[in-house]
Formats: C-alpha cells, structure tokens, sequence
C-alpha cells in the first residue's frame, strides 16, 4: 500500500487517480472478505447466526477518511453497507445491529454490551475476527487464505485513531507496535505452527503495502 499514508497528509495531484485506483480496489477486496467471512461462519455453524466481523466497519471507514481526503466519492463504496447487509439478510436474517451510517457517511464503530467502542476494545476484536476468518477460510478451503486486505486497512485506521489519543502511555505504544507479533501469534495458535508460516503476517503485510 505504498501511497497510503495518515489522513493529515495531503496526497499530490499526481497520487490522487492512484489512489482512487486503490480505494475502489480496496472497497471490492472488503467486500469479497466480509462475505466469505459470513458465509464460512453459516458452513461452519449452520444454526448459528451470523455475525459480521470488526474489520468490516474499520475498512470501511478507513476508506471513507481516503475518500474524503481527496474529495472523492466512490459509488461503489458507498453501496457496500447494503450488498453486505444483503449477504447478512441472506444467511441470518434481519439484523436490528447492523452498524448504521453517520451523517458524516462512516459507519458507526461497533459496541460492546458495556457500550464500549475504545480503541483498546477494537483491537481485541480485531485479534479475534482475523483469526476466525483465515481459521474459517482454512478450514472450509483446506488451504491457508491470503492475509485479508482489511488488516492493512484496519492497521492504519488504528493508527489514526491512536494519534487522536492525547495521553498516551508506554504500554499503550507497545500494544500499537506489537500487533503483528501478536496477530501472528494467535493464528499459528489456532491453525498450529505446521500450517501458518512463521512470516505469514509479515509477508502479507508486505504485499499489502506495494500492491493495494
């Protein structure tokens, strides 16, 4: 992702249509990763409901902030929340949780049951969905998926997010910078380390970061 870069960092005229290439390349990956999400979860756990994983609303919202940056506007992400509420109509139901869109055109940022939404608390949803969707992927393919596009999106939404915080601790800095350790850790946990490479993260975030 090599142009992706903070929000308050103005992109140049020349990265703006590179950037719009990345946005809808961006959009269309979410899309295809919250639905297999989904649907593996309904093959998985059939009388189960179906929930949507965390990334769906970091990814984005991180795309509406690079949308907003160079005052764009993006069709097709915009119709996302509904072709993937349609996916959820389709395997659960209706759904009374589904994350609603602000005024200012982002979803809302999901909640717990004590009505936390903290940074802290979305990065503990985000270990857990990324596990479960390559543990799903894996265990409905047979085959080790690609590191989902939504983590390099989520990551840097994360990112801005942390910027925002004004008092800032050392043990909140290294939370931020071991993510990847940590994710890498919890999915060689669930899949076992002769099934995850010991650079699965690493590659994966390396090839997020030149070719999205």
């Amino acid at each position: 992702m090599a142009t992706m870069i903070a929000a308050d960092i103005p992109y140049t005229a020349d990265e703006i249509p590179i950037v719009k290439t990345e946005i809808r390349r961006g959009t269309i990956a979410l899309r295809e990763e919250v639905t297999a999400f989904i649907e593996h979860q309904a093959t998985l756990s059939p009388t189960q409901r179906a929930r949507l994983p965390m990334f769906f609303v970091s990814g984005f919202n991180f795309l509406k902030e690079e949308c907003a940056s160079i005052g764009h506007t993006d069709t097709v992400l915009d119709w996302l929340p509904r072709a993937v509420e349609i996916v959820l109509l389709t395997e659960s139901g209706p759904s009374e949780t589904f994350p609603k869109v602000g005024s200012d055109g982002m979803l809302t940022e999901p909640e717990t049951e004590t009505g936390d939404s903290s940074l802290w608390t979305q990065i503990g949803r985000f270990f857990v969905d990324v596990t479960e969707y390559v543990r799903n992927a894996f265990q409905v393919t047979g085959r080790l998926p690609r590191l989902p596009h939504a983590y390099i999106m989520t990551l840097i939404h994360f990112q801005r997010m942390f910027q925002k915080i004004e008092n800032k601790t050392e043990h909140n800095f290294s939370l931020m910078c071991n993510i990847p350790n940590l994710m890498q850790h919890y999915i060689t946990q669930a899949l076992g380390a002769h099934n995850v490479p010991a650079n699965y993260i690493k590659r994966g975030s390396d090839l997020e970061y030149h070719q999205f």
